[in-house]
């Protein structure tokens, strides 16, 4: 049965994307893909700019889902910061690095094959030695997605210092300073900035960005297990809530319909698939149960128990266990 904490805590995720304590400046949580982009085009509207004069810190994230990768060599792929259209630092796959990178750095890494690139710590080392030590790179792979956090610290008329954890530990309680120093690249690079462009160009089918954020702090991006509601008073009750994005098992964070069924499980829209949810887990159903293809549109359980099901391929029900394709028309 249901876990109704749980789903208050779901909903109230869906309604406000981030934990009340956070101070995220910017964010998109949906898929975007990036396939032969050419230059890119802006992804926040220009709602942030950073230039030489500032001296503030800022924290970026990003998860990476990577199509092309290692066997559709070469190419390159970034989240990418540029300032008044000059291209400024990057984050991802650069051209000639093969492996996790970072590039337009004023730094180049002891490994790297080309100016300006810096390879970034591996969270799961390539295997093989060179020279009797432990591969210091990590190739994209697909199928294995990644997550990015970087920081960085604004210094007024030089060079910014860069911070780049490939795979952090965000789980409840983590802390920049938890962080293990074998996950942290550092360098400098002019990280000024008034766009931010998703960049991929080359071989294999790009990357899917999703889960972008800019933020104060690196706990603006740690999981939390639980919170007090704004305004509460010393003693008085609070409502307790949980955050599930892709991290904690949801599918996808591209939420596009809600709908609960008389039996407690919610259901969950998501852009090619339908997720159950009991409170602890998803379970994805897709077009091999018997669900119409495309992006889920609308969502609703009728008073019989019969969940409906519109997507851009159709509409199909779910009754007595069972999903059935009814129409192919779209919707």
């Amino acid at each position: 049965m249901l876990r109704h904490r749980a789903v208050l805590s779901l909903l109230f995720l869906l309604a406000a994307a981030t934990p009340l304590r956070a101070v995220i400046l910017w964010s998109d949580l949906g898929e975007v893909l990036a396939h032969e982009t050419g230059i890119g085009t802006d992804i926040t509207g220009q709602a942030l700019k950073r230039d030489d004069a500032s001296g503030d810190t800022l924290y970026f994230k990003f998860h990476i889902d990577p199509l092309s990768d290692v066997t559709t060599e070469e190419y390159f792929a970034a989240f990418q910061l540029f300032e008044g259209g000059t291209e400024r630092l990057a984050i991802g796959n650069s051209l000639k690095a093969w492996a996790y990178s970072a590039f337009l750095t004023s730094e180049t890494g002891a490994s790297n094959k080309v100016t300006g690139d810096f390879d970034l710590k591996p969270s799961r080392p390539e295997s093989g030695l060179v020279l009797g030590e432990r591969l210091g790179w990590e190739l994209p792979r697909q199928g294995i997605q990644s997550t990015i956090v970087f920081k960085v610290q604004y210094v007024p008329g030089a060079d910014d210092r860069v911070t780049v954890w490939l795979n952090p530990d965000l789980s409840p309680g983590a802390t920049e300073q938890s962080q293990s120093p074998n996950r942290a690249t550092t360098f400098t690079a002019n990280a000024s900035f008034d766009e931010i462009r998703l960049r991929h160009g080359g071989g294999g089918g790009g990357w899917t960005f999703s889960g972008m954020a800019i933020a104060t702090s690196f706990t603006d991006f740690v999981k939390t297990s639980g919170a007090a509601m704004a305004g509460s008073q010393p003693g008085a009750s609070s409502l307790a809530f949980r955050v599930w994005q892709r991290e904690q098992g949801l599918p996808q964070n591209s939420v596009r319909a809600i709908a609960q069924t008389p039996d407690g499980y919610l259901w969950i829209g998501l852009d090619d698939a339908v997720a159950r949810f009991d409170g602890v887990r998803f379970v994805s159903f897709g077009p091999d149960a018997g669900l119409p293809r495309g992006q889920t549109r609308v969502m609703f359980a009728d008073s019989f128990g019969t969940l409906w099901v519109g997507s851009q391929g159709g509409l199909a029900r779910k009754k007595s266990g069972q999903h059935e394709a009814i129409a192919a028309a779209s919707i």
